[in-house]
């Protein structure tokens, strides 16, 4: 059938649900990806009134994001997710959920049905956790938030990093098998962007990274798309060419050019169930449309 290549076009938005606001504020981020999104609308229903006009602008899915509180939560409240569930009835629209290091039961429960999939960065590293994120939790409790995510019902496509400054292929290695055992039906590898001015990954590592996890993961996998620019050209290609992954979002366009013909192509999240996916279908041609601007959304 040939990989499935996924960017964001016209079909599928983004929205924090704080703004570009993030208590953690970590390093390597800042907020920075957080401003590229929407953010709801002013007044009590401003999530739904916000879904409401892009629905009627084309969009059908959306990823719901925003910045996590210093316990690494992403702060929805009962309110929201009332709004997620008129939407989802009303509007018909797919849901692709951060929910952060969510632990409250009861929210969580609430979500189930409301959302399609959950996109979950999962490490065991104690780096990652304590000293980017500074979360007041171990690595091992993300493991067990997982498992709590997976048990309560939800899809959940578990991020891993294929390369981050303190990691190592054990670690990448122990990760996979830990998502494995615990159901995961994918996952999304990630490779850390540095700050400016800290070293970048090796190209060639990547690659080796990238075979070594395809090797040891038996379900579908996917390339997303945190990487920086600078390694994507042969990352990609090995990842396309090679056969690495079943999924890949924004790839180069050099390389892209090269496969157009043999790809399936989505204007959507690279998380999102297959059997969604058919709403989001385009054609390849379309995945080399120019940088889109983001949708302006007014009062009405």
């Amino acid at each position: 059938m040939g990989i499935a290549v996924f960017r964001l076009i016209a079909r599928f938005s983004e929205v924090s649900l704080t703004g570009p606001h993030c208590a953690l504020n970590c390093h390597h981020c800042r907020g920075k990806y957080l401003r590229h999104m929407l953010k709801p609308l002013p007044g009590s229903n401003g999530l739904y009134r916000l879904l409401e006009q892009l629905r009627q602008k084309g969009v059908r899915g959306v990823l719901l994001s925003g910045g996590l509180t210093r316990e690494g939560l992403l702060p929805i409240t009962e309110n929201v997710v009332e709004q997620i569930w008129v939407a989802k009835r009303r509007l018909g629209m797919v849901f692709n959920l951060h929910p952060g290091f969510e632990r409250r039961l009861d929210l969580l429960e609430q979500l189930v049905g409301a959302v399609d999939t959950l996109d979950y960065e999962f490490s065991l590293s104690r780096e990652i956790v304590k000293g980017v994120r500074r979360l007041p939790i171990k690595p091992r409790d993300t493991a067990k938030i997982l498992e709590t995510l997976l048990e309560i019902g939800f899809d959940v496509v578990p991020h891993i990093f294929l390369w981050h400054p303190w990691g190592s292929s054990q670690l990448l290695r122990e990760e996979l098998r830990v998502a494995d055992e615990l159901g995961a039906r994918m996952v999304t590898l990630l490779v850390y962007i540095p700050p400016p001015g800290d070293p970048k990954p090796d190209p060639a590592r990547l690659v080796e990274l990238l075979r070594l996890a395809r090797s040891w993961w038996p379900r579908e996998l996917s390339l997303g798309c945190m990487r920086p620019y600078d390694v994507k050209r042969v990352l990609d290609r090995a990842a396309i060419e090679e056969g690495l992954v079943d999924r890949i979002a924004n790839p180069h366009q050099e390389v892209l050019r090269s496969y157009l013909d043999s790809v399936r192509a989505y204007d959507a999240c690279c998380s999102l169930p297959e059997h969604v996916l058919g709403e989001f279908r385009i054609e390849p041609s379309q995945l080399l449309a120019p940088p889109r601007s983001l949708v302006r959304i007014t009062l009405v």
